[in-house]
């Protein structure tokens, strides 16, 4: 005999596949923000005074920011 539809488990239907997709992905995205943080602070590094002064930033916080590792925030 065949259960009635209201007693299958339909569950996996709904579940939500993201927490098993963003594990997945977590290496990923940490290399993706890495990479982004050496780039930019490679270029911050390259700034002469007058390209820091147009875009707001003194030389003390560019020190500051090119002194991180890349894996720091």
């Amino acid at each position: 005999m065949v259960p009635p539809m209201s007693a299958i488990d339909h569950s996996f239907i709904h579940a939500d596949p993201a927490p098993a997709l963003r594990r997945r992905l977590r290496p990923l995205a940490a290399l993706i923000i890495w990479h982004h943080r050496h780039r930019t602070r490679r270029q911050l590094r390259e700034l002469d005074s007058r390209q820091l002064d147009d875009v707001g930033i003194d030389p003390a916080a560019r020190r500051a920011e090119i002194a991180k590792w890349f894996w720091q925030p």
